[in-house]
């Protein structure tokens, strides 16, 4: 039996309908029209030199009249979850994926720089791996979630930083006001998280093209910022490239 409209249901729709066009509906929510902002990923080891390269390509773009989001890493915004539980890094990474998701499908932003984003995961699951905290099975259910295609393909480059232990050290103490390594910052700490870096990175590149290992343990400052600004923005052109064979 064929449903009857309303009575009043067409002068509604007319309504509506100025509405949306006065809105330009199409163009406020419609992925045509206005393209995806770029989204750039930043993980690696303690004092690889990834919060000064976040820092100086903000800087650089914003200056150049770009509007650039930098939201707040997920370990600042997650106190209320122990560190010392996994739960903490599935935690972070869902916060991570929501960043992303939002990001991508709004039009505030031309460029979303994320400190420790969804490919950073992964890294934390080979962490508590190690530590007999989770089995294999969760390791790899944990990394086929956050490492999806639905949401993968919307990231523009990913980057694995990471330096010589002794390296990064130096580099922790040099503004420091005391001589004391922290739990993360001390030279086994690094080791290891360099480690987990470098291994997933050697089973990730191949199938992930965005993501790349950068070792900063030769790079003072400027070189490192100089190289990370022409790799970001080298990404970002074949992105263009790509997003217009589509069209």
């Amino acid at each position: 039996m064929a449903r009857q409209a309303k009575p009043r249901q067409r002068l509604f729709e007319e309504k509506l309908a100025k509405i949306r066009r006065h809105l330009k509906h199409d163009r406020r929510h419609g992925s045509d029209y206005f393209p995806a902002p770029f989204v750039i990923e930043f993980g690696g080891s303690p004092d690889s030199g990834k919060s000064t390269t976040i820092e100086k390509l903000y800087q650089t773009l914003h200056r150049n009249g770009f509007s650039v989001a930098t939201p707040q890493e997920g370990a600042m915004a997650t106190q209320h979850i122990s560190r010392k539980s996994p739960l903490y890094n599935y935690y972070t990474g869902i916060y991570a994926l929501k960043i992303l998701l939002d990001a991508v499908h709004m039009h505030t932003f031309d460029v979303v720089i994320l400190d420790r984003g969804i490919f950073d995961t992964p890294t934390w699951m080979e962490y508590w791996l190690d530590k007999g905290a989770i089995s294999k099975d969760e390791r790899d259910t944990a990394t086929k979630f956050f490492l999806s295609r639905l949401w993968v393909k919307h990231v523009t480059a990913s980057y694995y930083f990471i330096a010589d232990p002794d390296v990064a050290v130096s580099r922790d103490l040099e503004f420091a006001s005391t001589d004391v390594l922290g739990d993360s910052s001390n030279p086994e700490s690094i080791a290891r998280r360099a480690k987990h870096y470098r291994e997933l990175f050697e089973k990730l590149g191949p199938n992930y093209p965005q993501l790349e290992l950068i070792d900063t343990t030769h790079l003072n400052r400027q070189g490192m910022v100089d190289l990370m600004t022409e790799k970001v923005l080298g990404a970002i052109e074949r992105q263009i490239a790509e997003r217009e064979k589509e069209q």
